[in-house]
């Protein structure tokens, strides 16, 4: 859903290098399906754990994706995150969750001052749109580009679902040796 509206958005401006920021990136999952998805964008990784950072240099090496050591509710932070010029996305997958409502504010005001006119913050933790035309009108078009990209329209019913899986091949399960006689020798060890 976030590649996705990050493409409705890039579909479009007229952006040669739009610059899109993944807040708190984790492991990197979404970066580098940001990078993958617009190999001529600037995308940055920020995140505060080394842990977590340190599986994001393996998730996007061999993509032109950057990864930044900073805390979000630190001042500053966004200067790091590339050139000045304006972001044209600014994208999180459950992570702003976690921060206080004053933490929050302090980053949506950081992210008002670095967004472009019309650049977007897509936040991925659960929230309806609102009554407003535009919002409902893009969760619509989303919703049927992730039904396209599946392959699925509509509802799929419990049963129908458990025949999909029992019928998959490679979900199938593993053939079972055969038994092994008591009096047949045991193989033996190779070296």
């Amino acid at each position: 859903m976030v590649v996705d509206t990050v493409g409705w958005l890039l579909e479009r401006t007229e952006v040669a290098r739009p610059r899109l920021v993944d807040l708190g990136c984790g492991t990197g999952s979404l970066t580098v399906r940001l990078a993958r998805a617009f190999p001529h964008a600037d995308v940055v990784g920020v995140d505060a754990d080394p842990r977590l950072l340190g599986l994001a240099e393996g998730a996007v090496s061999g993509t032109t994706a950057r990864l930044l050591a900073r805390d979000l509710t630190t001042p500053g932070w966004a200067d790091e995150a590339g050139p000045p010029a304006p972001w044209d996305a600014a994208v999180s997958s459950t992570a702003l969750h976690w921060l206080t409502p004053d933490e929050l504010a302090a980053l949506y005001c950081t992210l008002a001052g670095r967004l472009r006119p019309g650049g977007i913050l897509v936040d991925a933790d659960n929230r309806a749109p609102t009554a407003d035309p535009a919002p409902l009108g893009l969760a619509r078009q989303l919703r049927a580009r992730r039904a396209d990209r599946a392959g699925r329209h509509g509802h799929e019913d419990w049963a129908g679902w458990w025949q999909t899986i029992l019928s998959a091949q490679e979900l199938a399960p593993s053939p079972r040796p055969a038994p092994r006689s008591r009096n047949a020798p045991s193989p033996s060890p190779t070296i």
